[in-house]
């Protein structure tokens, strides 16, 4: 293992040594951009259980700053590198009771990284205050007139609905994450090659922290304009699993179309795994958009999601499923409904927010949000996520019971600034 790991990063150093050599005869552009977030976290997720679980209110203050660098020293040759630092004030304890109602994390894709945390160190206790760090994007593309290279940290991402994106499990985007201008880097060989003038064969493999498929994953994906649609096929194998992918992006008497499925067999690709543990799993998003007038745009999708229940008592069960471990799935039901829209109050001021309805349990969560922009690259933003639904409750013998998905979810309330240089 560590000698893939070695010869992974020593390729990419001397294509990225041999780039650099005519450095003041390229292209060279960097730039940055400065944001702050401050959440306020309130649960009321408790009803009126028994006591013993009971969240206090978490205020959260967050930061980072992004450097991007690009160079170009050729017309076919590109490299790009991006880094963040974070520094964070939170209840490290406080935080880790959200999470535990909060769904479960992607594993993510990456053959080695830098050191999480420049603070605190390894041996030091953590506090309220720590600073983490990010190499999000270190990759090289190789343009030639049959194909595109790219190689190294980048993002691979897919899916053309709006809220629920089920072909989308390698760097997916929860519906509340609050910054959704970067998809987390992954390490990639990838290859696009184009056939026709809209239309092109995408494939390459993703690493984990080992080569092999019980930790990697490996896609095809042919991208095809149709009757003035575009539709894309797509194979994916990640982690031992392998998806279906089907997604179609058209319109309609002027109103936008979007159909993506994905169908999942469950550990197909792992001989030692038995037939009678493993769960093949659909999900589907169908949704329609259409702008009323140049400052009303609005959309309406449906998303059915498999490994979810239609009963809330198995809402905690359904996270030991492959499917929520590695499948990137983190909703909790079957059937959902989302509706959102964004009007523009006055050109420097849009406003957006959207709605979630868990048809199974009656459960909603809400959410709009506001930005303005001050001047040329200042915004500032609020907005929140309102959770509506029954409560979460502690039986006698202190296990949690859910009565519903988004009942048990905090509410959420958060201001931003961002600036762009």
């Amino acid at each position: 293992m560590k000698h893939v790991k070695k010869k992974f990063f020593t390729v990419l150093f001397i294509l990225f040594s041999f780039i650099s050599q005519p450095l003041f005869s390229g292209d060279l552009n960097l730039s940055c951009y400065y944001k702050s977030f401050f959440n306020l976290m309130v649960p009321g997720n408790t009803g009126n259980g028994y006591e013993g679980f009971e969240l206090p209110d978490l205020g959260m203050y967050s930061s980072k700053i992004r450097l991007k660098l690009s160079f170009s020293p050729t017309d076919r040759i590109s490299f790009f590198a991006e880094y963040e630092i974070a520094p964070t004030m939170l209840d490290i304890e406080v935080l880790s009771s959200f999470q535990l109602i909060s769904g479960m994390n992607p594993q993510g894709y990456r053959i080695m990284d830098l050191k999480d945390k420049l603070y605190p160190g390894e041996n030091d206790q953590a506090g309220d205050f720590y600073i983490n760090q990010n190499l999000d994007r270190f990759y090289a593309t190789i343009s030639f007139d049959f194909a595109d290279f790219f190689i190294g940290r980048q993002v691979i991402s897919w899916g053309s609905s709006y809220v629920i994106n089920p072909t989308d499990i390698i760097s997916p985007f929860n519906f509340n994450e609050i910054d959704k201008e970067e998809k987390t880097g992954v390490d990639a060989i990838r290859v696009r090659i184009p056939i026709g003038t809209m239309d092109e064969i995408d494939m390459g493999y993703v690493f984990g922290d080992d080569p092999g498929l019980d930790k990697s994953a490996f896609f095809v994906r042919g991208k095809f304009n149709i009757f003035k649609s575009d539709i894309s096929l797509m194979i994916l194998g990640f982690r031992e699993n392998l998806m279906l992918g089907f997604d179609l992006s058209g319109s309609v008497g002027g109103a936008g179309l979007r159909l993506e499925t994905a169908y999942v067999f469950d550990k197909l690709l792992d001989k030692d795994t038995p037939e009678d543990v493993k769960n093949n799993y659909f999900r589907l998003s169908v949704g329609v958009d259409y702008n009323f007038s140049s400052r009303l745009y609005s959309y309406l999708e449906y998303h059915y999601n498999s490994p979810g229940s239609d009963d809330s008592n198995n809402y905690l069960i359904s996270f030991s499923k492959n499917s929520y471990i590695e499948g990137s799935v983190y909703l909790m039901g079957k059937h959902y409904i989302s509706a959102g829209l964004t009007y523009q109050l006055h050109p420097l001021l849009p406003f957006s927010g959207f709605a979630i309805y868990n048809l199974s349990d009656n459960s909603v969560i809400l959410s709009p949000s506001f930005e303005y922009n001050i001047k040329e690259n200042i915004y500032i933003s609020m907005g929140a996520f309102l959770s509506a639904g029954k409560k979460m409750r502690v039986a006698e013998n202190n296990d949690l019971i859910m009565r519903s998905e988004f009942g048990s979810y905090p509410n959420l309330i958060y201001s931003s600034f961002r600036i762009y240089f």
